[in-house]
């Protein structure tokens, strides 16, 4: 009998893989669609940039056809109308459409840095909005406008990925170092407005809506914990850990 190759050594018969069937290309699949997954979410962010950049074009070929009439009244209603027949395309309302478009000009007019980055699809839309809300709302001084646009993108060019949240949180700390007289007016206003709203619904269950100061806040979510566990324990016989 020839026993050529019994010496021979089956790398797969012994180690830690032993009598396991590992596939020659594992991962290699998930890998691909994870650069695919990649790859459409940069043309999704580029689709969103140009999507910003018609809105505010067809606003603004909209109100120079407009202001060839006579009429004020004429011209205000056909400036007006872009937000309209923009509506119909993006499926949203008129109000909507025209919020976006007092964004955007305002990104474009005031932090052209953001704006330029928006276009070169390095920042999607909805980043873009926080940012443009925070700046509208929070700041009063426009020439600090410039001054975020510039800090926003030394931060941004340090970053290959941030979530909104991060976002937020570096928004709030350079907009209260930037105005830091304004940021303790605004604690104050937020002070003076707190408030508390019950609404009770036809299923027997109720809504609480509060704007309340952060530690009253920990202290009615420690309540209402103590009352839900002492509620359950006594309907139910639960005991909530």
């Amino acid at each position: 009998m020839d026993h050529t190759g019994d010496d021979h050594h089956d790398d797969r018969a012994s180690g830690p893989n032993a009598g396991v069937d590992v596939p020659v290309e594992s991962g290699h699949r998930s890998q691909a669609l994870l650069a695919e997954l990649a790859e459409a979410e940069g043309a999704r962010i580029r689709a969103e940039a140009r999507v910003s950049q018609l809105v505010v074009d067809i606003d603004q070929a909209r109100a120079s056809e407009a202001s060839q009439h006579s009429d004020a009244r004429i011209q205000a209603l056909e400036a007006a109308s872009a937000a309209d027949d923009m509506s119909l395309d993006l499926g949203l309302t008129a109000g909507a459409v025209a919020h976006r478009i007092d964004e955007y000009t305002f990104i474009q007019t005031h932090m052209p840095l953001l704006w330029a980055r928006h276009q070169d699809g390095r920042i999607d839309a909805w980043r873009l909005h926080i940012i443009a809300e925070t700046a509208r709302d929070t700041l009063c001084d426009p020439a600090n406008y410039t001054v975020l646009d510039e800090k926003l993108a030394a931060w941004l060019d340090g970053r290959a990925t941030f979530t909104p949240g991060q976002l937020r949180a570096w928004l709030g700390r350079t907009v209260a170092r930037l105005e830091p007289d304004n940021q303790r007016e605004r604690t104050r206003r937020s002070w003076a407005d707190r408030s508390a709203r019950i609404t009770h619904d036809d299923d027997g269950t109720a809504q609480l809506f509060s704007v309340l100061s952060g530690e009253d806040g920990i202290a009615i979510d420690d309540l209402i914990n103590q009352l839900a566990r002492a509620r359950a324990q006594a309907t139910d016989g639960v005991t909530i850990q």
